[in-house]
Formats: structure tokens, C-alpha cells, sequence
């Protein structure tokens, strides 16, 4: 992988390929409602393809490692399922937001 940092696929993940829509099956083409493909989504996306399926696969788990550290499950498509829809997608926006932060200042 070339330069490419945690803190960029999470910032990346969220920006463009989270959809944040209030409608869960409003599905825009590179974007998914769930934290987990938006992350592996920004991976293949900020790797041009320069990772093997394994690589890329290992990549995400490792965030999505650090994501659970943190206290968020990001396959758990019942997450924050309390919460209407919008408000939902705006979580996991921030949880998403908040770890590229936490990765910057960590410096990876």
C-alpha cells in the first residue's frame, strides 16, 4: 500500500462511500449504509487495486479492530437500531469521523 494512512480510509470511508440517507435501501452507486463497506469500499477505492483481496481483507479487519477498541461494532447492522434511520446514519458518520480523527493524531 502507498502512502495511504487509517486516518485517510476513515475520513475517506465516511465522506464519500457511507450513505447517509434516510432511506435504508437508498443506495447511491460506491456507497453503502453500513460502516463496514464503506470502509472496505474506500480501501479498494484509495488502492487503486494495489492490494491483493487478502491484504485489502486483512486491512479492513484491523480497522475494524480498532473500531470495536473503541467501543463500536461496525458489522453490527443493529447498531444504534433505537434511532430512526437519519439520525442512525449520522452516528455512524461520526463514529467514523471521530476514529479518522483518533488515527490522525495517532499518526496512522
Amino acid at each position: 500500500m502507498s502512502n495511504i494512512t487509517i486516518a485517510e480510509i476513515l475520513h475517506r470511508a465516511a465522506d464519500e462511500h457511507l450513505n447517509v440517507s434516510d432511506c435504508p435501501w437508498d443506495y447511491i452507486q460506491g456507497q453503502d449504509r453500513f460502516s463496514c463497506c464503506a470502509i472496505d469500499m474506500a480501501i479498494d477505492h484509495l488502492t487503486d487495486g494495489d492490494l491483493s483481496h487478502y491484504e485489502a481483507n486483512r486491512l479492513c479487519e484491523q480497522i475494524i479492530a480498532g473500531l470495536r477498541a473503541m467501543g463500536l461494532e461496525p458489522e453490527d447492522c443493529y447498531q444504534f437500531e433505537d434511532v430512526p434511520m437519519k439520525e442512525r446514519q449520522g452516528a455512524r458518520y461520526a463514529w467514523l469521523k471521530f476514529a479518522a480523527m483518533i488515527a490522525e493524531e495517532q499518526g496512522v
